[in-house]
């Protein structure tokens, strides 16, 4: 398990991240993030020996509809990040754009 707290973009932020280490598979619980606009979408990373790792989009409206949101699955991490991005998600994460953050 993984506490994401949040950055100065969103002090208040924070999601908790389940890892199965045994299947690989990820849930997030998304205790507080902002609403983003209609143009944009969640994104979770893994980070492993400080480069990320794209674990997927999530939209923001599944928080009301189911507890944990399922993430895709990842091999290895050390950490866990979520960023704000447009729709679709992004190549590489940008470090202004991180919302929570945090370790395993």
């Amino acid at each position: 398990m993984a506490s994401l707290k949040g950055t100065g973009v969103s002090p208040d932020s924070y999601v908790t991240v389940y890892w199965d280490t045994t299947s690989k598979d990820a849930y997030l619980m998304i205790n507080n993030l902002p609403a983003p606009a209609s143009d944009q979408q969640y994104q979770l990373w893994a980070l492993l020996d400080g480069k990320p790792v794209d674990m997927g989009v999530f939209n923001y409206e599944l928080r009301q509809e189911k507890l944990l949101v399922k993430a895709k699955n990842v091999q290895n991490a050390q950490a866990f990040a979520i960023t704000l991005e447009p729709k679709g998600g992004s190549v590489n994460p940008p470090l202004e754009k991180m919302y929570v953050v945090g370790k395993l």
